[in-house]
């Protein structure tokens, strides 16, 4: 008796399988002509194209007028496509190609060398603004290429649950060696939705280029040898620029570097750079203004938490901590930048200072509202104002700070300074807000921060790291839910259970909790 194969694809529904064109799944022969013919045949029939488990070698270009293809792996963990040599892109979409969607699958080089522009996933742009509109990648990990993933001249892309690492930066120059790139070099780009991103090595974490329209939210951006985001302008500047619980940090230069950036909105961010050199600010402004920045915290950097170097005004930065810095907290570079204010913010056990307002404009200040300073300062009268705030009097930022966090069940006490658990609250008011941010991510377990009144726990305000928040969770309250009197005494306490670690390994994760009160 004789037994006839039948394809998978003829199966009534199916998707299109590469292997039935082919495709090798053991990454000895290049696949490349059968993911081609699947391609085809997936485009003829509205279908999608399903690569199963394996490890292929080849390449797939989704070509003009080609729109509306799927591309699905069995998963990131079992789908892989190697480059199949050091130059083509393991993936290209073509301007016109809209509507293309990649989805789990690993893509990674692992040819010897890089020629300068070896991308594993590239969107072309047409060179006239207009790029592949409607693009989507999800739940993929790129690695090993001059960019990991390029997007040129983007129009209405998302990404989303992606790594990407070990960018190559080769014989190019900038943004060679960005593990993901997105804009252009002479238009400005629209409409980008970028969540939950992982970027590890490379010289840059992510590199964005004259962009409108961008809402980035959850990206960990790590070990980056340049800058860990990097916002580029050279047409004009940048509108609705939204970027959201998110932590970055670079090994060479500014951890969160921007420019041309205007109207933007920043929260619960995270910045540290510790570099050899001393050019490492966790967060560095160039010619942005109008911008609001909330619940930011710049620790650890080896020069400055905050540098404003040009042309900088009318940002507001709300309950945001420039702690343990080489330089300064805040370091504002000339008279150039002014109109800027600071409201409830800390800055505390910096090196050099914790604020150097170099203005000179008595009518055009910077101004540090009800904030705590702890440190050195050079600033003039005009620059620092307490008290008068809109609900009712002065507002403290109290950031308390744990190092070395182990794994295992554990509890205690964060400290507001070296040698101090408690704040004395000096008037009655309310506790409104608690931030808190990790520098690893949980891996598993549970951590709850909360504060404490008198030693009595306060569950309003109780936050958690756990499986839905695994690295930065805030709270906030009404005035008067949370009311503290004259003298009492305020702490942030925490407690993990038995099952806790995080990704870096044991003792690796420091935690930075900002208590945000108002006296009444």
């Amino acid at each position: 008796m004789s037994i006839t194969k039948v394809s998978y694809s003829l199966i009534t529904g199916a998707s299109i399988n590469v292997l039935d064109f082919g495709a090798d799944p053991t990454g000895v022969n290049d696949s490349t002509a059968a993911f081609t013919s699947a391609k085809t045949a997936a485009l003829a029939t509205n279908k999608t194209i399903y690569i199963p488990a394996g490890t292929y070698k080849g390449s797939i270009a989704v070509a003009s007028g080609e729109t509306n293809l799927i591309i699905v792996g069995e998963n990131r963990g079992t789908t892989i496509i190697e480059a199949k040599d050091n130059s083509t892109a393991t993936i290209s979409v073509h301007w016109t190609a809209f509507n293309t969607q990649i989805k789990s699958l690993t893509i990674k080089n692992t040819t010897a060398t890089n020629n300068g522009t070896h991308y594993g996933i590239h969107a072309l742009g047409s060179g006239s603004n207009s790029g592949a509109s409607g693009l989507i990648i999800k739940d993929c990990v790129v690695n090993g290429y001059n960019i990991n993933v390029r997007l040129d001249e983007f129009n209405d892309m998302t990404v989303s649950e992606c790594v990407f690492s070990g960018a190559v930066a080769g014989v190019g120059v900038a943004p060679i060696g960005a593990n993901f790139y997105a804009g252009s070099p002479t238009f400005p780009c629209i409409g980008l939705d970028v969540n939950d991103i992982y970027c590890i090595g490379g010289k840059y974490g992510m590199y964005l280029e004259n962009t409108e329209g961008i809402k980035m939210t959850f990206l960990d951006c790590v070990l980056s040898s340049a800058q860990g985001l990097i916002h580029q302008r050279t047409t004009g500047n940048t509108f609705g620029m939204i970027i959201s619980d998110s932590y970055f940090d670079s090994t060479d230069l500014d951890a969160f570097y921007l420019e041309g950036v205007d109207y933007g909105m920043f929260t619960n961010i995270w910045t540290s750079a510790s570099p050899a050199t001393s050019t490492g600010n966790g967060v560095q402004l160039v010619n942005c203004s109008n911008n609001m920045f909330t619940n930011l915290t710049a620790f650890g950097n080896k020069a400055a938490g905050l540098y404003l170097l040009q042309d900088c005004t009318s940002n507001t930065f709300n309950g945001c901590t420039f702690n343990n810095n080489t330089s300064y907290g805040v370091n504002i570079a000339n008279s150039n930048n002014n109109l800027n204010v600071f409201n409830a913010c800390f800055a505390s056990g910096n090196t050099t200072g914790a604020l150097n307002f170099l203005d000179t404009t008595a009518a055009s200040p910077n101004y540090w509202l009800n904030g705590i300073i702890s440190g050195a300062i050079t600033v003039q009268p005009k620059d620092i104002k307490q008290g008068g705030n809109a609900s009712g009097g002065t507002t403290f930022a109290l950031t308390y700070q744990r190092e070395n966090l182990v794994d295992g069940a554990s509890s205690g006490d964060l400290n507001l300074s070296a040698n101090q658990t408690v704040f004395v609250a000096p008037v009655a008011g309310a506790l409104i807000s608690i931030s808190v941010a990790l520098t690893d991510t949980r891996s598993a377990g549970t951590l709850n921060i909360r504060p404490l009144i008198n030693g009595v726990a306060d569950d309003d305000l109780r936050v958690q790291i756990d499986g839905t928040n695994t690295q930065y969770v805030y709270k906030n309250e009404s005035i008067g839910n949370v009311l503290v009197a004259a003298g009492d005494l305020i702490r942030v306490f925490y407690d993990t259970d038995a099952s806790w670690n995080t990704t870096g390994g044991a003792g690796t994760v420091d935690i930075s909790a900002t208590l945000v009160f108002v006296s009444t």
